[in-house]
C-alpha cells in the first residue's frame, strides 16, 4: 500500500517535485515578543521625557489705595452758658435767590435719536407730498374754472354774432318789404 501512496500523489523519491518541511513558530513567536518589548520600551522613555511637574506661581493681588477707618470724633465739650444779651438786629439783606440752573437734559442713546430723526424726516416728506399735491389740485380746479370760463365767453360770442346775423338780415329783410 505504500507503493501505491507514494505513486499515486508522486511524491516519491524520484519525483522532481519536493515538498518544504513545515517551518518552526517559536522564532516568529520570539520576533513578536521581542518588536512589543521594544515598542513599550520607546513608549515608556517617550511619555517619561516628556513628563515635566507643573510650575505653580501663586500671586497676592491687593490694592495700594487701601483705606482705614477714620478715628472715632472726640465728642463734644459741653459749652458754657452765656449771659443773654440781645444782639443787635443788622439790617435785613434783600436775599437774592440762587440763579435758576437748568439741568441739561441727558443725552438720549443714539439709537433714539436716529428714530426721531427719521420720523421728523418722514412727516417732513409727508407734509412737503401733502402741499404739492393740494397745489396741484388748486391748479387743478382753477384750469377748469378758467375753462368754464372761456367756455362760457365763447358761447356769449357766439350767442352775440348769432344775435346781430339775425339782426342784420330781419333788417335786410325789412329794407327789401319797404323797396
Amino acid at each position: 500500500m505504500s507503493a501505491t501512496k507514494s505513486n499515486s500523489t508522486g511524491l516519491g523519491n524520484g519525483s522532481p517535485y519536493r515538498v518544504p518541511p513545515e517551518p518552526n513558530r517559536w522564532p516568529a513567536i520570539g520576533l513578536a515578543v521581542g518588536v512589543h518589548a521594544l515598542l513599550l520600551a520607546f513608549l515608556w522613555i517617550g511619555v517619561s521625557w516628556q513628563n515635566n511637574a507643573p510650575v505653580a506661581v501663586e500671586a497676592e493681588i491687593w490694592d495700594v489705595k487701601t483705606q482705614t477707618a477714620a478715628p472715632a470724633p472726640a465728642p463734644a465739650p459741653e459749652p458754657e452758658p452765656e449771659p443773654e444779651t440781645p444782639p443787635p438786629q443788622p439790617a435785613p439783606k434783600a436775599v437774592e435767590p440762587p440763579p435758576v440752573v437748568e439741568k441739561p437734559q441727558p443725552k438720549q442713546p443714539d439709537i433714539a435719536l436716529e428714530r426721531e430723526k427719521k420720523r421728523k424726516e418722514e412727516l417732513k416728506r409727508k407734509q412737503i407730498e401733502e402741499e404739492r399735491l393740494e397745489r396741484e389740485r388748486e391748479l387743478a380746479e382753477q384750469k377748469r374754472a378758467d375753462e368754464k370760463k372761456a367756455k362760457a365767453l365763447a358761447e356769449k360770442k357766439e350767442r352775440e354774432l348769432a344775435e346781430k346775423k339775425a339782426q342784420a338780415e330781419a333788417e335786410k329783410k325789412e329794407a327789401e318789404k319797404k323797396k
